[in-house]
């Protein structure tokens, strides 16, 4: 890279981030009035609970009144999930609902707001489906070691719960989604299997709940294509509240756009957390992967992070979304 490239990219960055500042202010007072906030984060298992420090600290600093969390280890159970999140404004700040998912193999999918919530029946507990040719190219084979009991694979890793963000209801859902594979491969038809799953118990409670607009979000890990979340954003194509819109998040650089860190893997790493948002009734403020990496330096200092602070959790990255209501 030339000099003067350099000097020129510098310059564009730091107009970014003075940028980012500004509207970061502006946002965060108009989201106190009429606008609300969607966390989603991977915190594998128990990594985010062994950094809970680290991990309070980044949460604190994003501020979200609606969190989507995947991969929660079963043991921490929702007691656990209300102590991580407890007191992150101030030490007042204690009031957290909490929906706690039961299905999937050896991940949790957890929602939690400073409002009200509600579970919804119809994402208890979701089975996979035992006919057809798509559920047989999913299915698990006998090779795997150390694959999921029969009774925890026949059921998705997704929770849903209704929430009440200002004073309206947003039924949020939330998954995480089969891992890794090549296309082709059963893990890979098994994304597509939960996809369909999820989308189809959507339907259902679109029709039994009415709510004011949808949120989901998760860890749809889309290593092989969109299939997975064009799936879901079909389920709502043609309701009075749709399309489904998934937000095209950035990180604090305003190009960089992966969500989980493949550097050192021998994977590369990708935009595999999404939120998408109903559209016919939710409009986008502002979208960014929470990466302390590419964050201004005095914004880590005044929050008493460092670059490496999200590293040092785990590989995934927060996706967090600033949504306001139509009407």
């Amino acid at each position: 890279m030339t000099f003067a490239r350099s000097v020129v990219l510098a310059a564009s960055i730091a107009i970014g981030f003075a940028q980012h500042r500004a509207q970061s202010q502006t946002t965060a007072t108009h989201r106190r009035a009429s606008t609300f906030r969607v966390l989603q984060w991977n915190v594998s298992g128990e990594a985010w609970t062994t950094h809970a420090d680290l991990a309070r600290r980044i949460l604190r600093h994003a501020d979200p009144d609606i969190l989507v969390l995947d991969e929660v280890s079963p043991s921490l159970g929702a007691v656990g999930v209300r102590r991580m999140l407890s007191g992150l404004r101030s030490p007042a700040d204690t009031s957290w609902y909490v929906s706690f998912g039961e299905g999937g193999a050896y991940q949790r999918t957890v929602i939690a707001s400073r409002d009200s919530v509600r579970a919804v029946p119809e994402f208890a507990l979701v089975p996979f489906p035992d006919t057809g040719l798509a559920s047989a190219a999913a299915a698990i084979p006998d090779s795997v070691v150390s694959h999921p009991t029969p009774a925890e694979g026949r059921t998705v890793g997704t929770n849903a719960a209704l929430v009440r963000v200002v004073r309206q209801s947003v039924l949020v859902v939330g998954m995480d989604l089969t891992s890794s594979g090549a296309a082709g491969s059963w893990r890979d038809w098994r994304r597509r299997v939960e996809a369909t799953a999820i989308r189809e118990r959507l339907r259902s409670a679109l029709l039994r709940w009415h709510p004011d607009a949808v949120v989901v979000a998760g860890d749809m890990n889309i290593v092989t294509g969109p299939a997975p979340l064009d799936t879901l954003i079909a389920g709502l194509a043609h309701s009075a509240i749709g399309p489904l819109r998934a937000a095209d998040a950035v990180h604090f650089d305003r190009w960089t756009t992966w969500t989980w860190d493949g550097r050192g893997t021998g994977f590369n790493g990708g935009r595999l957390d999404i939120v998408a948002y109903s559209a016919g009734t939710l409009r986008l403020l502002n979208a960014r992967v929470w990466n302390t990496e590419l964050m201004p330096a005095d914004t880590l200092r005044a929050h008493d992070l460092t670059p490496a602070s999200s590293a040092s959790i785990n590989r995934h990255r927060p996706v967090v979304v600033d949504l306001a209501y139509f009407r």
